[in-house]
């Protein structure tokens, strides 16, 4: 009885896992569209138009996008640790059911020896701060072009 409760709250925690996963990719995803239909009508006709609110806008989506990814990842970890917890006391139990994951980590960091080192995390979050340092440049360029009479 114990084992199959064990078993269920580890599958409880991975679903977590994936679900955030999911969330932070659906969000993500909405932010690029976002943000590509703004840019589209600042950059309307080939030239940036001056819409000092829309490249605000920019920011605001980028930095919350940067939080949001964030949250999801602390939330994932969070699970992720709970459900490494719960594997233990199966491994504890079942013995045999202990994998050597050493030689795999190790095989991995030889196949993939840059990209290994990439926390995927960073991935997610680079896109929504890549959102708003266009939307900086874009308020700056705007900004100084308005006070110099362009």
């Amino acid at each position: 009885m114990e084992e199959s409760a064990l078993i269920e709250l580890y599958k409880e925690q991975m679903a977590y896992c994936r679900h955030n996963e999911a969330q932070r990719g659906l969000m993500t995803n909405l932010l690029l569209v976002i943000s590509a239909v703004i840019l589209g009508f600042m950059f309307h006709q080939g030239k940036l138009t001056d819409n000092v609110p829309l490249s605000s806008l920019l920011i605001v989506i980028g930095v919350f996008g940067v939080f949001f990814s964030r949250k999801h990842y602390e939330r994932w970890c969070f699970h992720d640790r709970l459900s490494d917890e719960y594997r233990k006391l199966l491994e504890e139990k079942y013995p045999s059911i202990v994998v050597d994951r050493k030689p795999i980590e190790e095989s991995l960091m030889k196949e993939y020896r840059f990209i290994h080192l990439l926390p995927l995390n960073f991935l997610w979050t680079i896109m929504p701060f890549i959102i708003a340092i266009i939307g900086v440049v874009t308020t700056t360029i705007m900004l100084t072009s308005t006070a110099s009479g362009r």
